[in-house]
C-alpha cells in the first residue's frame, strides 16, 4: 500500500473513531415514534417542561386522564384532557369539544410533541415525585 492510500485509511478510520466516541460520549440516539400504550406509560403521572417559541411551559398528564398546561410567566393556566389513540397523543382543552393530536418522538427523557402542521414542542420529562 503506498503512502497516499495508508495516509487515506488512516483519516477515514481516525474521522469514524471520533465520531463513535462522540456519539457515544453525548448519549444520543435516534427519537422514535411511540405507539398507543407507549404514549400511555411514558406520560401518565408525569410531568414534561419545555420551551416554544420563547416562552417556558409545563404539563402535567395524570393516569385518569385529565392534564394540566401551564406558561411559567403565569399566563392562562389550563386544565383539560389527554388521551392516546392512532398512536397518537391527544388533548382536549374546554370549552372545545376538538381534540388535537401530535405525533410523540422520544429518546429517554426527551420527547417532542409533533403536530400535523405547525412547529414542533420539543419538551424534557421530569422525574415521578
Amino acid at each position: 500500500m503506498n503512502n497516499r492510500r495508508r495516509r487515506s485509511s488512516l483519516i477515514y478510520l481516525s474521522t469514524a473513531v471520533y465520531f463513535f466516541f462522540f456519539f457515544s460520549a453525548t448519549g444520543w440516539t435516534e427519537e422514535t415514534y411511540l405507539k398507543n400504550d407507549e404514549i400511555i406509560s411514558y406520560l401518565s403521572d408525569r410531568e414534561v417542561k419545555g420551551t416554544q417559541k420563547g416562552t417556558q411551559w409545563r404539563q402535567t398528564f395524570a393516569s385518569d386522564g385529565e392534564t394540566y398546561y401551564e406558561e411559567v410567566n403565569g399566563f392562562r393556566p389550563s386544565f383539560g384532557r389527554w388521551r392516546a389513540k392512532n398512536d397518537k397523543y391527544c388533548s382536549q382543552w374546554p370549552p372545545s369539544e376538538i381534540w388535537t393530536c401530535y405525533k410523540v418522538a422520544a429518546d429517554n427523557d426527551r420527547l417532542t410533541f409533533i403536530p400535523s402542521k405547525g412547529d414542533p414542542w420539543p419538551a424534557v420529562r421530569v422525574e415521578k415525585k
